[in-house]
């Protein structure tokens, strides 16, 4: 966990216990003893399992307990381990990320309705603003990537992976046949990705489009990346569970196009539903780019688009121990599982 996130939870008023229940090996289960005797010495409410591998410590911890607190669960993904994973699913209630997730989460593990609230991911706004860029980030930048001055600038926000959609960023871009733009691939290569990401660079090459495609690599500066795009892209191949690089996008200010499937469609039907495709030539038509696509201008200054913003975009993420705690709070009392005291109850989450 982040210092941040350690001052947040102090700055709140709450305590941060130092326990290594994040490493995934079978060892950490023997953690479990710990946690059940802090659990015991802090009398928390509720407890809130955020990953796997904490869970099953939970799990065990909580079997030796008499007196058990509220048990809560956020689901962040669409787990491709179901036995593993269904250790998420034996609480009291869980926190789904978006309804694509929540739909997964009833399929796979039966739960119902009523056991599931969606609290959409959302972004930091601190960090994902409508600032101006400095002007010597600019200059840094067009030293760097000189390729982009005076060009249009489409972004796909990704590490290299086979599902992430780079193939078919690059024949967008070809499609396109444009001069006047320039791509970025923003995201870092794994060394057990190098093999595919040769050939990425291989079939940029035959299809000459080097001169306009980019591999920038992994940046910290990926705010200001959106920024200066035009439009970004979030092209995954199977749904994203929430599509966080297409809410940071827009968070800045920049429209963004993808296809019509999980957590992106869910944000693009919101805001954007024209840039929300199913098939590669929707896509294309959809955003003769420079015309019918909304400008940054329009993305910026939408009443509509900022409200519904506002709901997926929070000061430091829904995720901060703060939002937990009052949402778990939330469910509590809607659930009738904890009679609400007069202030919202401690917490432990992992």
């Amino acid at each position: 966990m982040d210092r941040y996130v350690y001052i947040e939870i102090e700055k709140n008023g709450g305590k941060h216990i130092n326990l290594p229940i994040h490493k995934k090996r079978i060892s950490s289960l023997l953690l479990s003893s710990k946690l059940k005797d802090i659990y015991e010495k802090e009398k928390p409410d509720v407890v809130h399992v955020r990953s796997r591998m904490p869970a099953w410590i939970n799990f065990l911890a909580f079997k030796k307990l008499h007196q058990k607190p509220l048990l809560v669960s956020t689901f962040h993904g669409l787990y491709s381990t179901p036995i593993y994973s269904q250790v998420m699913s034996k609480v009291d209630h869980a926190i789904s990320i978006s309804k694509t997730v929540k739909s997964y989460i009833k399929s796979t593990y039966k739960m119902t309705d009523d056991q599931i609230t969606i609290i959409p991911r959302g972004c930091d706004s601190l960090q994902f603003n409508q600032d101006e860029i400095e002007s010597l980030w600019l200059e840094n930048w067009y030293k760097e990537f000189p390729q982009t001055i005076g060009k249009k600038i489409l972004t796909l926000p990704t590490r290299i992976t086979k599902w992430k959609g780079v193939d078919s960023f690059i024949d967008l871009v070809e499609a396109l046949d444009s001069n006047d733009m320039h791509a970025l691939v923003v995201g870092p290569v794994s060394e057990s990705k190098k093999r595919y990401y040769q050939t990425l660079l291989d079939k940029v090459n035959k299809k000459l489009l080097s001169d306009k495609i980019t591999f920038t690599g992994s940046r910290k500066d990926i705010a200001n990346i959106y920024k200066i795009s035009d439009i970004v892209y979030n092209l995954s191949i199977q749904p994203e569970p929430f599509g966080r690089t297409t809410i940071e996008a827009i968070s800045c200010g920049t429209p963004v196009a993808g296809w019509r499937h999980g957590g992106t469609q869910e944000i693009l039907e919101d805001l954007f539903p024209q840039a929300c495709s199913t098939t590669f030539p929707a896509l294309l038509s959809s955003m003769t780019l420079f015309g019918r696509m909304p400008s940054k201008r329009e993305c910026r200054s939408s009443a509509a688009a900022s409200s519904v913003l506002a709901f997926f975009v929070s000061k430091a993420e829904v995720r901060s121990l703060v939002h937990v705690r009052l949402a778990a709070f939330d469910i509590a009392s809607r659930i009738s599982l904890l009679t609400p005291p007069s202030s919202p109850p401690k917490s432990a989450s992992g």
